[in-house]
């Protein structure tokens, strides 16, 4: 097991002294806790990571569809031949939503 760092075993403790009057109790409950809080910031860490490459892909698939939207009377995006949520609209609102 990695060894915690001491926020998370501040975390761990934490969690320990809330949850010690309703139940928990034996000397694994804190390694548990702490077992946990590796578990759950290593998932974090990698879900961080995919997120990055995941924008990184959207910006390029923006940079090569840089047209702007243009909608016809049935609403469907003639710029990139997609139904009325144009992808491609709704990539640059989400990337310019998390650069905010």
């Amino acid at each position: 097991m990695t060894q915690p760092t001491p926020e998370q075993m501040e975390r761990a403790e934490k969690l320990y002294r809330e949850h010690r009057t309703t139940g928990w109790d034996g000397a694994d409950v804190p390694a548990a806790i702490v077992a946990a809080i590796l578990q759950s910031d290593q998932q974090q860490a990698e879900l961080k990571a995919h997120a990055e490459v995941l924008e990184g892909i959207l910006a390029e698939f923006i940079e090569v569809n840089d047209d702007p939207c243009r909608y016809d009377h049935h609403g469907y995006c003639q710029a990139h031949f997609l139904e009325e949520d144009c992808l491609v609209k709704r990539a640059r609102t989400t990337l310019k939503e998390q650069h905010q």
